[in-house]
């Protein structure tokens, strides 16, 4: 199953950084019974580092 990534980060001090990722699934339920659909995955993260 092919998928495309794009994703982000954003460094708002030396400690904090927010991030963000789309991904698509082509085709990802495509059976002989179900036609073939795309998921989409949307995330959001917040990073902290000591």
């Amino acid at each position: 199953m092919p998928n495309l990534r794009v994703g982000a980060q954003l460094a708002i001090t030396k400690q904090l950084s927010l991030r963000g990722r789309f991904t698509r699934h082509f085709d990802a339920g495509e059976t002989d019974n179900l036609p073939g659909f795309d998921l989409d995955v949307i995330s959001a993260g917040v990073t902290w580092q000591w």
